[in-house]
């Protein structure tokens, strides 16, 4: 088994859908990852999913996790769509595997995108089932 410990962050929005489906849970007991962080914009969702999700830190803002945490990958917990080609995006574009809740997008063009920035960039996406 490997050495590496790897830096989990979840996104969730607790104002459409609750923070997510559960998605910033899964690392619970995974001996090499790490939730270190977790982001919702909503003040009460992002104090119930730290507590939760036992993250050491969260923050309002996603793109504020993802500058200062150096994740190896993202929770995008939300079950609504209409956010998650942006949050799928600033994950990869962070440099970050992504773990996201179904479906990805709603529409081929916007998973195309998605997945055509994740190839160019040597990085996975898994969707929750």
């Amino acid at each position: 088994m490997s050495d590496c410990v790897y830096r989990a962050g979840a996104i969730g929005r607790t104002g459409r859908g609750n923070f997510g489906h559960g998605l910033h849970k899964c690392y619970s007991g995974v001996p090499n990852v790490e939730l270190v962080a977790i982001a919702d914009d909503d003040d009460e969702g992002r104090a119930n999913a730290l507590e939760e999700s036992g993250a050491h830190r969260s923050y309002a803002d996603y793109y504020e996790m993802l500058e200062k945490e150096n994740l190896s990958i993202v929770s995008v917990c939300p079950r609504w769509v209409d956010c998650h080609e942006e949050m799928i995006t600033a994950a990869l574009e962070s440099g970050c595997h992504v773990y996201v809740e179904k479906p990805m997008t709603a529409t081929l063009e916007s998973a195309d995108r998605i997945l055509n920035l994740a190839d160019s960039m040597g990085l996975k996406i898994a969707v929750a089932h």
